[in-house]
């Protein structure tokens, strides 16, 4: 039987507030999700989709009204 991924979870949790920590738990879950019995491989990759996905609207934002760009 295969055991729930936490870090995958966790992951998909940090993405929305903390994308840095959420891309990081979310490489570390779809690391383990690939190396033993874990499920949480759909989990973990949603978690780094929306961590990068914040850290460049992020990125832009702070291009746009920091730099004048």
């Amino acid at each position: 039987m295969k055991s729930p991924n936490k870090m995958a979870i966790v992951g998909l949790v940090f993405s929305f507030f903390l994308p840095v920590l959420g891309l990081i738990f979310g490489s570390v879950g779809l690391s383990q999700s690939n190396s033993y019995f874990m499920t949480g491989r759909k989990t973990s990759l949603t978690a780094i989709t929306i961590s990068l996905y914040h850290l460049v609207i992020r990125l832009f934002l702070f291009a746009v009204y920091h730099l004048g760009i």
